[in-house]
């Protein structure tokens, strides 16, 4: 959708969990596929994880806020 020209790129690691991103898109827009390890559906350090899911999330978007 975004048309990406480049293959992707290792942009994260943490353990087992990886990020996965196409940075060479329309509109200099960039597509990740984060996968978390045992992630579930936790969002904040200390509760059951020891990733900020939110922190790594806003971190990927603030790129593209106006």
């Amino acid at each position: 959708m975004n048309n990406c020209e480049d293959a992707y790129e290792l942009t994260w690691t943490s353990g087992n969990s990886v990020a996965w991103t196409y940075r060479d898109c329309d509109n200099g827009s960039e597509v990740s596929l984060v996968t978390i390890d045992e992630g579930e559906h936790v969002l904040y350090e200390g509760e059951g994880t020891d990733l900020n899911i939110s922190r790594i999330a806003w971190d990927f978007m603030k790129k593209f806020s106006k």
